[in-house]
């Protein structure tokens, strides 16, 4: 894995986005770590490597006013994440949408422990397969609906 401060990250209206990026050699797609409100890119340093090792890149940012990130917080901090979103595209799609997905007993869909499990395709608490075939009828796994679910 390659750890690098990554200079070239800026938001539309010109303003640089201090950001570090974490990559496997052969990343098989990307996340972008948002730390929480009045926490800063290094914090995510952790998770980053975790999802590294899954074979995940990881961008963790500094939002407006955090960190590095002199620019006023405000409107700026939605543009920001999407130029990061632009940034880490090319390491391809990777996307883990909670819509049906079950959720563990006290983590919400969102949590890394959750994210991390389905990422290595584990059972969940339940013993069920985090990233089986979620009826597009009911939103609950498993489907029994056969060929009249598209899910």
């Amino acid at each position: 894995m390659k750890l690098e401060r990554v200079t070239r990250l800026a938001a539309t209206d010109g303003h640089s986005i201090p950001a570090f990026l974490l990559a496997p050699d052969s990343a098989r797609g990307a996340a972008v770590l948002i730390p929480p409100y009045g926490a800063a890119k290094e914090h995510m340093l952790g998770i980053a490597v975790t999802l590294g090792e899954a074979g995940i890149a990881a961008l963790a940012i500094d939002l407006c006013g955090h960190g590095e990130n002199r620019a006023a917080i405000g409107q700026g901090m939605l543009d920001e994440v999407e130029c990061a979103v632009r940034y880490v595209r090319r390491f391809g799609a990777y996307q883990i949408s909670p819509k049906g997905d079950e959720v563990e007993s006290n983590q919400p869909q969102g949590h890394l422990t959750y994210l991390m499990r389905k990422l290595k395709g584990e059972s969940s608490m339940s013993g069920k397969r985090l990233n089986g075939k979620v009826c597009t009828m009911t939103r609950r796994k498993p489907c029994t609906h056969g060929e009249a679910c598209i899910g």
